[in-house]
C-alpha cells in the first residue's frame, strides 16, 4: 500500500496510475489522514460486482423469507460496514444459501 499526499498525487498522477495498474492501491492523504484510494478499474469492478451480488441475494432472500423481520436500516448497515456479529452470521447463512462467496469485513476478524 502506497500513501501520498493530495499535492504529491497532483504532481505525480501519471506515475501513480502506473502503480495502480500494477495492482497496488494508492491512498491519498490530507492532513495525515487517508481520504481517498486510487484502485485499478478491474479491482473497482470486482468490488462493485460483489456488492451487487450480495444486495441481489439479500433481496431474493427477503422475498423468500418475508416472515423474518430485517429492517432496511439493518440491511443498509451491511453496506456501510457497521455490521455486527449477529448480522454477519445472517449474511453468511444467506451467502451459503444463495451460493455466493462471502468474506467478512476485516474489522470483524
Amino acid at each position: 500500500m502506497k500513501k501520498v499526499t493530495i499535492e504529491e498525487a497532483e504532481n505525480d498522477l501519471v506515475n501513480l496510475i502506473d502503480v495502480v495498474e500494477r495492482g497496488e492501491d494508492v491512498h491519498l492523504t490530507k492532513n495525515g489522514e487517508s481520504v481517498a484510494v486510487l484502485i485499478a478499474e478491474e479491482r473497482y469492478q470486482e468490488l462493485l460486482d460483489g456488492n451487487k451480488q450480495i444486495f441481489n441475494a439479500i433481496m431474493r432472500w427477503r422475498a423468500q423469507h418475508q416472515y423474518i423481520e430485517v429492517s432496511d436500516e439493518e440491511i443498509a448497515s451491511w453496506r456501510t460496514g457497521s455490521i455486527n456479529h449477529q448480522t454477519q452470521n445472517i449474511v453468511e447463512l444467506l451467502a451459503m444459501e444463495q451460493d455466493i462467496e462471502f468474506e467478512p469485513p476485516k474489522f470483524l476478524n
